[in-house]
């Protein structure tokens, strides 16, 4: 009989070696979108505004979730807004990927890791003349990305 507990403990092993390998919690999908549809509503389109997207983002596993905002030729960006919902969940977040289709043909990419906290997160980006933007996401968990493309304000005097 004493030669079952440590075959018991040796097979309770892979179990807690699993349990803390699992993902994040994930979040409340249709509050998610319901997050992402308000931030979209209160958008601005003012002066700096190059476009506005909002995706479903899923994680490693799934499909990520990919914005393409099309530019007037030669558009030039200064950086994205990028946040992501996390609701109660604090460790969510959200790697974003951000490819710039170039007026020379040449495809400029730049990668952040963002906090799903709600709060807009600025991926700063090198100026350049682009015609496109592509946004990707892939998260912790299943969760929204919102992203805005700001483009560069020049002051003449």
């Amino acid at each position: 009989m004493e030669t079952t507990r440590p075959i018991a403990a040796a097979a309770a092993i892979p179990l807690l070696l699993l349990a803390g390998c699992a993902q994040d919690p994930g979040v409340d999908l249709s509050a998610a979108r319901q997050w992402a549809d308000e931030v979209r509503a209160a958008a601005s389109d003012g002066p700096g505004f190059a476009g506005a997207a909002a995706t479903e983002v899923g994680t490693e596993e799934s499909e990520s979730g990919v914005m393409l905002l099309e530019l007037q030729p030669g558009t030039v960006l200064t950086r994205v807004d990028a946040r992501c919902y996390g609701g109660d969940v604090e460790t969510i977040s959200t790697v974003v990927t951000i490819t710039l289709d170039t007026e020379d043909g040449v495809d400029d990419t730049i990668e952040r890791e963002i906090p799903c906290d709600e709060e807009a997160h600025a991926v700063d980006l090198r100026p350049t003349a682009a015609d496109s933007l592509m946004i990707e996401g892939v998260a912790s968990a299943p969760t929204y990305l919102h992203a805005t493309a700001i483009i560069e304000l020049r002051v003449e005097q």
